[in-house]
């Protein structure tokens, strides 16, 4: 469940290199702990610090301090030339041993491989591929990147960059909690 608020910007597009850089930058250092399946092909991928979150019904969940959702779009997981995984074959009983070949790693790299495909290159030379052509005629964002500062960075179809006009409200709190002053060595 992903709380957020109005941000004190406006939505807007951005560049590719514009929204590589913000990514990389806030994503770069921070291991992969947890990867899921869900609804069908959808994908989250949580990382660097656990972040507790309210979830439904009272119950609390442990999310990353910076996600990755890909949403309705094809997609395809390899290592080198090896496919791992895509969108139209993973299912739900091998879904959890395909997905483990991403924990510990780190986004090392975006890139836009093909024109309709963007290449998140992990540091095990692990590559998922997002098809921003969208088979799946979804109107709604494709991948949505969600940064330890709470900002949301998205991937529309056909796409296109775009900084959300909403903010992650737990993972600014989160992150604050988390991330506390440095302290002082004393001197005697």
């Amino acid at each position: 469940m992903l709380l957020t608020s109005r941000a004190l910007w406006p939505r807007r597009r951005l560049a590719r290199d514009e929204v590589r850089a913000e990514i990389l930058n806030q994503m770069r250092t921070l291991p992969c702990w947890q990867c899921g399946k869900y609804l069908g092909s959808m994908l989250v991928f949580d990382f660097g610090e656990k972040v507790i979150v309210p979830g439904m019904r009272g119950r609390q969940i442990a999310q990353g301090e910076a996600t990755l959702g890909v949403r309705d779009c094809y997609w395809k997981l390899a290592q080198g030339r090896q496919t791992i995984a895509d969108s139209n074959s993973i299912d739900d009983e091998s879904a959890a041993d395909l997905l483990l070949c991403v924990q510990g790693a780190e986004i090392c790299d975006l890139v836009v491989s093909k024109p309709d495909f963007i290449d998140l290159k992990f540091s095990n030379n692990v590559t998922l591929s997002l098809d921003t052509t969208n088979r799946n005629e979804t109107q709604d964002c494709i991948a949505e990147f969600v940064v330890p500062d709470g900002r949301i960075y998205e991937v529309t179809r056909r796409g296109h960059y775009y900084l959300s006009g909403q903010v992650s409200t737990v993972r600014m709190s989160g992150t604050e909690k988390k991330r506390p002053e440095k302290k002082e060595p004393r001197s005697n």
